[in-house]
């Protein structure tokens, strides 16, 4: 995972390791492309006798299926868009949502149409695009942010966006600019005199510097002390003052 290589590389970059390791699985599936596009076509011909397991393994073959431009993943991931098991549903926009084609905006957009009126399931169209280094920037989470099933007060939605975005974003969360760290700061700000203990735990990427390379450091420093300059609750004041001290000290 993202968090075991950034805790294994010495003074890491979030981008660089996930787009070294996205190469990597990448030129892995397109020395496999022959076998895997054999598996694809079995399994997508059984989808509905699969269980759990087969589902899952389903869903890993269908990503780096679509990683190694496997012309048929990308038709049978739009396509698995309308399965009835959700778990399928997940996993062909899954395969899809960091690649920066039109079956990915064509799967979302069919998902949000048919789950538009159901606002726990909708929380994961919210995340899909958060998260996604394709389109997931500070200027789309505020877009989704002002959607009409986005509720500000509800953690889950927060949680969805600002969460999905900070936790779960390496590219543009970390972007060179320093822009992920600053919005970030912001929502924080905005939200902590509603809701202190959800704004706490949203705060918690921003103070993950360890030993990232310095340029990185110097970003995420910089924004928690523009954070602690402004009156904070307690439950945020402790994580970001906390952080502050770690790394002066």
């Amino acid at each position: 995972s993202q968090s075991i290589l950034l805790a294994e590389v010495e003074h890491p970059d979030p981008p660089k390791v996930f787009f070294t390791k996205q190469n990597v699985i990448k030129r892995i599936a397109c020395n496999l492309k022959d076998y895997l596009c054999s598996l694809l076509e079995k399994s997508a011909a059984d989808t509905g006798i699969l269980n759990a397991s087969g589902r899952s393994l389903h869903n890993q073959i269908l990503a780096w299926s679509v990683l190694a431009d496997i012309e048929l993943a990308q038709s049978l991931a739009l396509k698995q868009v309308a399965n009835p098991n959700m778990t399928l549903v997940k996993g062909a926009i899954n395969a899809l949502n960091n690649i920066d084609v039109t079956n990915r905006e064509l799967a979302l957009n069919e998902f949000h149409d048919k789950w538009k009126s159901n606002p726990l399931v909708m929380e994961n169209w919210f995340f899909w695009q958060a998260s996604s280094i394709v389109v997931g920037t500070p200027e789309k989470c505020k877009e989704l942010m002002r959607h009409p099933v986005f509720d500000p007060d509800n953690p889950n939605k927060l949680r969805s966006v600002i969460g999905g975005f900070a936790s779960s974003n390496p590219v543009n969360f970390h972007a060179d600019d320093g822009s992920g760290y600053r919005f970030l700061a912001e929502q924080l700000l905005s939200l902590d005199k509603k809701n202190p203990q959800v704004t706490a735990k949203l705060a918690l990427p921003l103070t993950r510097f360890g030993d990232f390379i310095e340029d990185r450091q110097i970003l995420m420093v910089e924004a928690l002390k523009k954070l602690s300059e402004n009156s904070l609750s307690p439950d945020l004041t402790e994580v970001v003052l906390k952080s502050l001290n770690s790394f002066e000290g």
